[in-house]
């Protein structure tokens, strides 16, 4: 059964968005995993970007749910935040470095889902969205085999 997750996107004054870059796939991307067992989505959110980039977070809107079936990983659950507290952490288990890019130069190994989101979340839109996003098979393909490889 596939299991639902949580995706932050923190987007600051200056119109940057937070990315880590991870250990695991070597890409920029969202802070975000998996909702444990009675967690709350926005505690799992926020526990996320916690754990992955080293900031305290408090979420400002819910942005909406998406599905990727190309990669069989279930849904997504979306929050847009914002920075209350701590400080980047450089080396993490999920991260290899943390930095802020602006929402007009974003990183090329940035997923195409995470490009999409990024946009929904920063748009007026006051009702949350629910889409499936449909990616390219190649990038659903080297996403099922970095999975794979890291098992």
């Amino acid at each position: 059964m596939p299991a639902i997750g949580v995706t932050a996107v923190i987007v600051d004054d200056d119109q940057r968005v937070l990315l880590h870059r991870r250990r695991d796939f070597f890409v920029w991307a969202l802070p975000g995993g998996r909702i444990e067992p009675g967690e709350p989505t926005e505690s799992a959110a926020a526990r996320e970007v916690r754990e992955e980039t080293g900031y305290e977070i408090a979420m400002t809107r819910f942005v909406g749910e998406y599905w990727r079936p190309q990669t069989f990983d279930g849904s997504q659950l979306v929050y847009l935040g914002r920075v209350t507290g701590g400080k980047p952490i450089q080396q993490g288990l999920e991260t290899r470095a943390v930095r802020w890019f602006p929402l007009h130069a974003l990183p090329w190994s940035l997923p195409t889902a995470h490009r999409l989101i990024i946009r929904d979340a920063t748009t007026d839109a006051r009702t949350p969205v629910k889409k499936t996003i449909r990616i390219s098979p190649l990038e659903a393909g080297l996403i099922r085999l970095a999975r794979w490889l890291r098992r």
